[in-house]
């Protein structure tokens, strides 16, 4: 059945083409296929789990302006002053570790920024919570969670996504990999595409091997 075949890739344009490819190939019932990006799905199952996430169905989407509020916010706390740090990159590195799976006691730390990075992770995390808050990468890590942790949640999911087609498979990030293999479950009906000479995210998470 078409309810049951999910597709995600990495932008909405993306996921919109494939989307007006897929009806004009095979018609109306095209739409019952689920074609969205990795965080729109994982916003949905956020969406549909809501009764088992901290912040509930009050939960907001930080986007790149937001979550760059946030640390510039922290950064103040540090007394570090507002020209002295570029903020964007210590978001960067907060997000390269989230994505990779690194707890900030494995975080690299090479330079001021990764110093600096070290001590705004944890700031960030409690500032995300108290503001009910998620960020791009918690709407990977959140749904896998729920996921590993929550038997009805995975058993509910697992019902539902009976094929998993990704595109742009190089761009995944270890979390991303995590999440497909949690919402395929014991079938592995999964469907990939990817080029690794086409492999450009590894500053933001993104994991060739």
């Amino acid at each position: 059945p078409a309810g049951t075949i999910f597709a995600v890739t990495f932008t909405n344009k993306a996921s919109d083409e494939m989307a007006e490819r897929l009806e004009h190939q095979v018609g109306a019932v095209a739409r019952e296929v689920w074609i969205s990006t990795f965080h729109a799905l994982g916003a949905e199952v956020v969406r549909r789990e809501a009764s088992h996430v901290a912040a509930g169905e009050r939960f907001v989407v930080y986007d790149a302006a937001d979550t760059l509020g946030v640390v510039k916010e922290i950064l103040r706390e540090l007394k570090i002053p507002n020209k002295s740090m570029d903020a964007g990159a210590i978001l960067a590195r907060i997000s390269h570790a989230k994505n990779a799976l690194i707890d900030v006691d494995k975080m690299p730390v090479e330079s001021d920024y990764d110093e600096v990075a070290v001590k705004a992770y944890p700031r960030y995390t409690a500032a995300m919570k108290r503001l009910n808050a998620l960020d791009f990468a918690a709407l990977i890590l959140v749904p896998l969670r729920l996921m590993r942790e929550v038997q009805d949640v995975r058993e509910r999911w697992h019902a539902m996504v009976r094929h998993l087609l990704v595109d742009e498979f190089q761009d995944t990030s270890i979390a991303q990999l995590l999440f497909v293999q949690a919402l395929a479950g014991p079938r592995r009906e999964v469907f990939c595409v990817g080029d690794d000479d086409q492999s450009i995210y590894g500053w933001r998470g993104a994991e060739v091997k």
